[in-house]
């Protein structure tokens, strides 16, 4: 693929809250202006696909189009942008903070970037270059020699791929009869769960394997493709947004069980926990709003207003500060405490 195609694409991407064999409509007209508890908002080089906070907290990365931008969290500036080529979507990030996998949206590659030279390392080719994969993600295993990133395909070839980060082994795909999506691991990374949709994407599903061996360990459904998803912290239960509806499900894979829908605002993808558990935050696309939830009550406490198509969402380490990415060039600041009503 050219790379004004790349771009072209790119740019579209951006106006879609979701990419997994169907569309999402958006609506940003008439958006309320940004709720008080935006305390500042960041402009960047492109719209942010992903954001991810350093270890020490001191660091943001936003993810978009041919780089990766480093914000200072405590200046609330841009202090670097390392180049990538092509499109890094989903990162993980090592747990001293040292290195950045970013999977690739257009060319199927992982690219490795070294968060401290600030540089490209090397691009790790996980499947047939030059084809787009459509909502990839990327999870490093416990002891980080293997990263695991999805690949969904409209041509029928949806797989994860077990990549071996120091070179020593060849990949290892896994097909799959379903459009993955997001990843996340349980606590004790034994456990990696897998989102995604059917068909044409009518429906969701959520799939636990074992790690290694990735290994069926069960599956629930979903009332819509699914968003974003996270942990709860109980066991093997996730909070997933309705990526085509408005709120988030608690589900269950292992036990094959899910909760009533908690109701949030138009086009809900982004989801992100406290780290006491109390409060769960979701952005929430076609409405241009944060949602407050309240899990142990079952109901949304606050929405308010925080720009354009809001997406991803990172908190910070005692859960103060939400750092929100569009799909416009704006990072977005957000004291949660000032989402408490009275």
């Amino acid at each position: 693929m050219k790379r004004t195609e790349t771009l072209a694409l790119a740019g579209l991407l951006a106006a879609l809250p979701l990419v997994s064999g169907c569309v999402a409509a958006i609506s940003a007209a008439n958006q309320a202006p940004p709720s008080p508890a935006v305390v500042a908002t960041i402009p960047l080089a492109d719209f942010g696909t992903d954001v991810k906070l350093s270890p020490d907290g001191r660091l943001a990365y936003v993810a978009m189009t041919d780089k990766i931008q480093v914000v200072e969290t405590a200046t609330r500036t841009v202090a670097r942008t390392i180049v990538t080529g092509d499109v890094p979507y989903r990162m993980a990030i090592t747990r001293d903070g040292s290195t950045a996998y970013a999977m690739d949206l257009m060319q199927r590659a992982l690219l490795q970037v070294d968060l401290v030279a600030g540089k490209l390392v090397r691009r790790l080719d996980v499947d047939e270059p030059q084809r787009p994969a459509l909502r990839p993600d990327v999870v490093l295993v416990s002891d980080e020699s293997q990263a695991i990133v999805t690949i969904s395909d409209n041509g029928g070839a949806d797989q994860l791929t077990v990549v071996d980060l120091k070179g020593s082994a060849p990949n290892k795909s896994h097909g799959l009869d379903f459009h993955p999506g997001p990843l996340a691991k349980s606590a004790d990374g034994g456990t990696l769960y897998v989102a995604g949709c059917h068909g044409f994407c009518s429906d969701g599903t959520v799939h636990a394997l074992s790690l290694p061996a990735l290994a069926p360990l069960g599956r629930t459904g979903l009332p819509t493709l699914p968003g974003d998803m996270v942990r709860t912290g109980q066991g093997s239960s996730l909070w997933v947004t309705n990526g085509l509806g408005a709120g988030i499900t608690s589900v269950d894979p292992v036990a094959g069980t899910s909760g009533p829908s908690i109701h949030t605002d138009a086009g809900s993808i982004g989801v992100a926990v406290s780290p006491d558990r109390r409060r769960v935050y979701v952005t929430n696309f076609d409405a241009g709003t944060l949602s407050v939830v309240d899990p142990a009550a079952g109901r949304t406490l606050n929405t308010v207003p925080v720009g354009r198509a809001p997406r991803a969402i990172v908190l910070s380490a005692d859960g103060g500060t939400a750092w929100v990415t569009h799909s416009i060039p704006l990072l977005s600041v957000i004291d949660t405490r000032l989402l408490e009503k009275p």
